[in-house]
């Protein structure tokens, strides 16, 4: 193959600085869809970086293991990714060579499932959200004291005073919705880890996804919310930048 031209080295070098400064999450992503690396072995993203450029045989990636692999441009063009019929297909030019690039990660990241906003910011709080962490932490101290709860002590008497139907409801209560309310928290947890953690590309057991579950585990409801308006927001930013 004839050596490149000045100007397509330097189209390449601008190419690759690019794409390293501003798009390893893309990365991370095209090394997930067209090799066998898991998630959490194409993770940190900024740990990602592309190498080099060749026309006829793509793109190389060296992953976060330091383990390079080649991904082609081939790899993309007979996908059903839904990118635009303007997207460049067949053989590759240093013209078009970087929209393919983007093309291509934008193709792995929508058959991966993982939406275009990607979220990297924590839930904020209010005061209901306050009152919603007190109460929580409330029923737990109710659950953590229960056994204490007994006959002639001060907790009893003093439960049995203030509560309506006296210290005996209150014992049933508790132990009524303890388990129940658990299990739809957990529940709620697990779906909001696959439906939107997964969806808007929040690494699984980072500071900020632990920060979002617990926010979800406690809140249910308001965090979805939360993220919902996030994403809304990110969404308004891109079209004002389109």
């Amino acid at each position: 193959m004839a050596p490149l031209s000045p100007a397509d080295e330097e189209r390449k070098a601008r190419i690759i600085s690019t794409v390293n400064r501003d798009h390893r999450r893309m990365l991370s992503h095209l090394l997930r869809r067209h090799t066998s690396l898991s998630s959490s072995a194409a993770s940190p993203p900024s740990a990602c970086a592309l190498v080099d450029i060749h026309l006829k045989y793509g793109v190389l990636i060296r992953a976060p293991s330091g383990k390079e692999y080649q991904i082609s441009f081939d790899d993309n063009d007979d996908a059903d990714d839904g990118s635009d019929s303007s997207t460049p297909r067949g053989e590759a030019s240093w013209a078009d060579v970087e929209a393919r690039i983007i093309a291509m990660g934008n193709a792995a990241r929508a058959a991966l499932g993982i939406s275009d906003v990607h979220i990297t910011r924590s839930p904020t709080f209010g005061l209901l959200d306050w009152a919603s962490y007190a109460f929580i932490f409330f029923f737990v101290g109710c659950v953590a004291t229960l056994p204490y709860v007994r006959p002639g002590s001060g907790a009893w008497g003093a439960i049995d005073a203030v509560f309506p139907g006296g210290v005996g409801v209150y014992r049933s209560v508790v132990k009524a919705v303890t388990w129940p309310a658990l299990a739809i928290h957990v529940a709620e947890a697990l779906a909001f880890d696959r439906l939107r953690m997964r969806r808007h590309d929040v690494p699984r057991w980072s500071a900020l996804w632990w920060k979002w579950e617990i926010n979800v585990f406690i809140q249910g409801y308001g965090a979805w919310k939360k993220i919902g308006a996030f994403v809304d927001e990110e969404r308004k930013k891109q079209s004002k930048t389109k």
